[in-house]
């Protein structure tokens, strides 16, 4: 199972569900919130935007729409372009707690997001994080993966090499991210 989150999965719901509420366009019309999903638009602060329309809502109130649902459905990997952007401080604090616990999995005695879920039900997921800001890279990253190519503006798809490679034991979010970009 995999979660999405992109600017262009943010322009498909204003396109294709601007009339649609925010608990409808989180539940995808199937009608009540699970309990995951209840937990996240609380910590989210969605609450009172649950029967509003989606397109009557900011760029980080629809992004927090986005990552309710891509989130309470638990996926086994969790793909996120810049979903920090558009976000205010506290719910990219939030968010970044969630992609911890993500990454991390739980403990034996530990609930990922509500009581209900117990922790042996709920393996760590995989987070491909895509950013700008070594601010954003989780402590809990492993790995770092990096496009490399000798002009990347001008090259073609074809010289573009994907290198991944642990993470360097002590090494910051800073220098993850100057290695990143080379």
């Amino acid at each position: 199972h995999i979660a999405h989150l992109s600017f262009e999965s943010h322009l498909q719901v204003l396109k294709e569900q601007p009339h649609l509420t925010v608990h409808d366009s989180i539940t995808g019309g199937s009608g009540n919130l699970s309990k995951a999903a209840q937990y996240l638009v609380v910590r989210f602060g969605l609450k009172p935007l649950l029967h509003r329309t989606v397109s009557t809502l900011s760029t980080g109130e629809i992004r927090k729409c986005l990552l309710v649902s891509a989130l309470s459905k638990q996926p086994q990997l969790l793909v996120l372009e810049n979903a920090f952007d558009g976000l205010d401080v506290s719910s990219r604090r939030e968010l970044q707690s969630i992609v911890s616990k993500t990454i991390q999995g739980l403990g034996e005695k530990e609930k990922l997001l509500v009581t209900t879920v117990k922790a042996e039900h709920v393996p760590p997921a995989s987070v491909f994080l895509s950013t700008h800001r070594p601010e954003e890279i989780p402590k809990e990253a492993s790995t770092v993966s990096m496009v490399l190519s000798e002009d990347v503006e001008h090259a073609a798809p074809d010289d573009h090499h994907l290198v991944t490679i642990k993470r360097p034991k002590g090494w910051s979010e800073e220098q993850l991210m100057y290695m990143a970009l080379g």
